[in-house]
Order: structure tokens, then sequence, then C-alpha cells
């Protein structure tokens, strides 16, 4: 199984960072979905496929053009917790190094203001991909390699990316379905669970368990904000 290298519609342009997630944003065009719905489609399909290089953990920043609104953005950045203590040591991976994740708020709040479809039909490719797997490609199975360290330091880590003490060989099935049933219940709940819910609930006892600061009341009070726009001239 080997995903196609490009993808083309008559409805509009993808360009994203793996040919499964270009795909999935041209499906959705193709069944009438708008850009906005196809770029939700693409980056939830993207922390399937390139876990090293995008995840519901991380944050987003975005910057687009509505005909009817001009341009806009939203500012969805990781933020510090309450609670947190300046590590004099400096840790550069670790639960103490965890802030709190903008992506899913951020992400959902650009798809509730311009998206036409329905948020289940648009992170459909991305829970099916992570419940039936991928074919990992060769250089999300390098930059996995070069973490293993790291990697096998955390018991959910060594869980869901280690195989026998070694990570995954390119060109193997890579499944995630309990990133499956995550997504799904995105996609029901337009993310209220993941701040304010079991699933904030989980990450915030997985963290502070080991030692971080990040709490369920940290993901209950944020909020993904629209980000200022700086209008200038070029060459005036």
């Amino acid at each position: 199984m080997h995903a196609q290298k490009s993808a083309s519609s008559s409805k509009g342009v993808i360009a994203t960072a793996h040919p499964l997630a270009t795909q999935a944003g041209l499906k959705i065009l193709e069944e009438g979905g708008n850009a906005f719905d196809a770029a939700v489609a693409a980056s939830f399909v993207l922390s399937v496929t390139e876990p090293s290089m995008s995840g519901l953990g991380g944050r987003l920043q975005a910057l687009y053009y509505n005909y009817n609104t001009g341009p806009k953005g939203i500012d969805a950045t990781t933020q510090v917790p309450m609670k947190y203590i300046a590590d004099v040591s400096r840790a550069e991976d670790g639960f103490k190094t965890i802030g709190i994740p903008g992506m899913v708020k951020g992400i959902i709040k650009m798809h509730k203001e311009n998206g036409i479809l329905p948020l289940n039909k648009v992170l459909a490719p991305a829970i099916n991909l992570a419940k039936y797997g991928i074919v990992l490609l060769p250089d999300e199975a390098l930059r996995q390699s070069m973490v293993k360290r790291s990697l096998s330091t955390f018991p959910g880590s060594i869980k869901y990316f280690l195989i026998n003490d070694s990570t995954r060989k390119a060109n193997t099935l890579f499944r995630q379905p309990q990133l499956a049933k995550t997504i799904k219940k995105i996609s029901k709940d337009d993310g209220k669970s993941f701040y304010n819910g079991k699933i904030a609930k989980d990450i915030s006892n997985e963290i502070t368990s080991g030692g971080g600061f990040l709490q369920a009341s940290d993901l209950q009070q944020y909020n993904a904000l629209d980000a200022k726009i700086i209008k200038g001239s070029y060459r005036r």
C-alpha cells in the first residue's frame, strides 16, 4: 500500500507534507466542502501520519482570507500552565516541558467560523486512517528513530511508538486505534472533551503523575484567539 504522490481537483489546490493529507483535503473538496473544511481535514490527517511533526498536543497559528470577512487569523499557541515552575535543569523534553495545547481548539474555531460541512464528515479521513493504519513513510520512520532514546524514557511513548524496544520501520503498517477514538470524540463534541471532559482529565492525570505542571484547570480556561492582523504597503 503506497500513497500516491499527487492529487488534483477542479475545485481548488491542496499542498501538504504528506500524500494522505493531500488526498483527504481533495476528498473533502469533492464532497462539497470549502477550503477551510479541506484544511481541517488535512491537518487532522497529518496528526495521524506524521506524529513527529504534527499532533493534537501542538499549537496552531493560521492566517487566511475569507471572501466575506477579508484577511483574518487564529492565535492558538501553546500557553504556560498556571503552576509552572522554571526548571533549573532546563529540560528539553519530558512532562515538565508540556504546555497547554492549542491545536484542537484553534482548528475547531476555524471550522466553526468558516467551514460548511459537518465536523464528523471532515474528520472521517483522519479517524479511518488512525483506526485501520497507514504505511509509515521513510521520513517519519527516520524522525522517530532519531528520538528513540527519548521515546524509551516514557511509558506512554513506549506503548504507542516502540515495538520490542525498537522504533517502527519504513513501509510498515502503523495503526493508532486510541488516537482514532480521540479524534472521533472530538468530531462529536467539537473538541469540548479535549479541554473539559474525560480526555482533558486523562491528559492532566498523565502529565501530573509524571511530574509535569499541566492541570485540568489549565485546559478548561484555554481559548483560541483572533489574531491581530497587521497591514502595510509594499514598496510604497
